[in-house]
């Protein structure tokens, strides 16, 4: 009885010892997990010694990138191609990992990445209220390798960050993102950029100012189309948000040659040269724009102000007519319009205003008879003396008119900066190639 006794006494003495309270938790303390990821994120924000190349896609669309560096004392210095002044001077503010719903990286005083998202839509070009609809509170998605992917936590603007290498850090530092964005800029302006893809010439405008590349190419239903990708500045050339493809070629980087001023991409292992044309490049559409003058088109207008590739030659045959005009009682030239009307008669009106009457407009009718070649070739005689408003201007219009008359101009579509949606038709000089004019065709 007494061995059953003590049997019992040691069991109830084990389970009592059993169910003592232990202070060592089975789990890790949330909060205490929590911070140390935070911690752990924010080391390797620091540790990179060469900093990040950023990119931020606003949801309000475009692309904008970032040299950024982390310390440790939560301040970061950054560089951005936002315009010329930020890509050149670097700026300071502080940055801080917070748990939201998720580890999230804020950037808490104002700085380049808030330039997106101002209400003000004069510092960033976007809404009012809204700016580029971007954000500066961004959760961590994903950390992978070199790459961290993020995502805003308003309006849900994409963000990535790379570890840039010691090369690229330097060239930051040294000035070039301010250098590739004047490089490019001079590169482009003024000119016809095309790549010569399986034997074609395919028309390439890079915008700057809108930081986009287009590849324009007639599709398989006869239409002229653009395949176009946002793009943001490196240190060494043009980053695209996504790889262009046309035919079997495919590229997602174009290169600046520093040494010959020119921009590349690479192709087969190869670099291929971006080349300059004389003047824009015509576009194949069947059937031809010549044909189709006064049928699928009724008109052309040329409104200077709206047509930046206009050739110098004819800007200047323009500006000496607008000016000679101007000596009569100040009266200016808004726009031109070519109308294409039956039995190949031409109607070259020139509308104009006169500062005296601001409410009002005069259109001077210029009557020509059109000779077209059967390869689109056209020449313009008079058809009948000035009367009216023609009449009365054609003295100091002169300089537009014997342009108009004396030159034999090839006509096609034509690859040309216009408003957008709008398709061009241009008057490529036959004697002169860098002569030209083009307008917005009007159905």
């Amino acid at each position: 009885m007494k061995r059953i006794y003590l049997f019992m006494v040691l069991v109830a003495g084990c389970f009592l010892t059993g169910c003592e309270k232990d202070d060592a938790p089975v789990l890790d303390n949330p909060d205490a997990r929590l911070n140390q990821v935070l911690s752990e994120y924010k080391s390797t924000l620091v540790s990179a010694k060469s900093g990040w190349k950023g990119i931020i896609y606003p949801a309000g669309g475009g692309a904008y990138a970032f040299y950024l560096q982390f310390g440790e004392d939560d301040r970061v210095t950054m560089l951005s191609d936002f315009d010329m002044g930020t890509a050149d001077k670097a700026a300071t503010s502080t940055y801080r990992l917070k748990a939201l719903q998720r580890p999230t990286l804020i950037f808490d005083t104002y700085s380049y990445i808030h330039y997106l998202s101002d209400p003000d839509e004069s510092v960033n070009g976007g809404t009012r209220g809204a700016g580029l609809k971007s954000d500066f509170e961004f959760a961590i998605k994903e950390v992978s390798g070199n790459t961290i992917k993020l995502e805003g936590t308003f309006n849900k603007s994409e963000m990535v960050l790379v570890k840039a290498t010691e090369a690229e850090a330097a060239a930051y530092q040294s000035g070039e993102l301010k250098n590739i964005i004047k490089n490019s800029a001079e590169e482009v302006k003024g000119k016809f950029l095309y790549l010569l893809l399986d034997n074609q010439k395919v028309p390439v405008i890079v915008s700057v100012a809108n930081k986009t590349l287009t590849l324009l190419h007639v599709d398989a239903n006869n239409k002229i189309a653009q395949i176009n990708a946002p793009f943001t500045f490196e240190s060494d050339g043009l980053l695209l948000r996504k790889p262009l493809s046309y035919g079997n070629n495919t590229f997602d980087k174009v290169f600046w040659d520093a040494q010959n001023k020119q921009f590349y991409i690479n192709l087969n292992a190869a670099p291929l040269y971006f080349s300059v044309s004389p003047s824009p490049i015509e576009m194949a559409v069947n059937p031809p724009l010549h044909s189709v003058l006064g049928k699928s088109y009724t008109s052309m207008q040329i409104n200077v102000a709206n047509l930046p590739d206009l050739s110098a030659n004819f800007r200047n045959i323009y500006n000496t007519a607008n000016a000679s005009l101007g000596t009569f009682g100040g009266r200016y030239i808004e726009y031109m319009t070519i109308l294409f009307n039956a039995n190949n008669m031409v109607t070259f009106q020139i509308r104009y205003r006169n500062p005296s009457q601001p409410t009002s407009f005069y259109n001077a009718n210029f009557e020509y008879k059109m000779t077209l070649s059967p390869e689109g070739v056209a020449t313009f005689a008079l058809a009948a003396a000035p009367a009216g408003n023609a009449n009365s201007i054609k003295n100091y219009v002169v300089a537009l008119t014997d342009y108009f008359a004396n030159t034999p101009f090839k006509i096609s579509y034509i690859s040309a900066s216009a408003p957008t949606g709008s398709t061009v038709g241009g008057f490529m000089s036959q004697t002169n190639p860098e002569s030209y004019f083009y307008g917005v065709l009007i159905q």
